[in-house]
């Protein structure tokens, strides 16, 4: 807060503009915002670094630190009013108490990689197959977690006439 407000009094002076305007609730939630070595960690070139939050980010972040959703998005989101692209919702009451694992991390993913792109629109029904293998989860088990982050990521899972447990 007081830091951001002192710099921006140089740019009068030619100094860089401040990446956001670091006004509003966001502004006041960082007010007092000291960071930690997950801060750093978070704003990492594979995690915030390149700028958004989105629902992979959030993933990536809750799973690489051991933290719920709702801590991840509480803690990052306000920094939308220094830039931060924030693309994705609060987690509502069933997302906010998930704490992802690296399981989590790959069936995300369409590549299986636990990078972008994430999954999207309707999942192929081999995916719930190779993450089985990936993952040694059950394709049960797969569709069950996969379930849990369905409407974060906005895909639709496959029936389940197919599935092979």
């Amino acid at each position: 807060g007081p830091a951001l407000r002192r710099l921006a009094e140089y740019t009068a002076a030619g100094a860089p503009p401040l990446p956001g305007d670091f006004t509003g609730p966001d502004a006041e939630a960082l007010e007092h915002f000291v960071p930690d070595e997950f801060d750093r960690a978070a704003f990492d070139a594979g995690l915030l670094g390149p700028g958004t939050l989105g629902p992979l980010e959030l993933i990536l972040v809750a799973a690489r630190f051991g933290r719920t959703l709702k801590e991840v998005y509480a803690r990052y989101a306000p920094f939308r009013c220094l830039g931060l692209d924030i693309t994705v919702r609060e987690p509502n009451p069933d997302e906010a108490g998930l704490t992802p694992d690296w399981r989590d991390v790959i069936i995300l993913t369409q590549r299986l990689t636990g990078r972008a792109p994430a999954l999207a629109g309707a999942v192929d029904p081999d995916h719930l197959v190779l993450c089985s293998e990936e993952t040694d989860l059950t394709v049960a088990g797969v569709r069950e977690r996969l379930g849990r982050y369905a409407a974060l990521f906005s895909y639709e899972l496959p029936g389940e006439e197919g599935d092979f447990t």
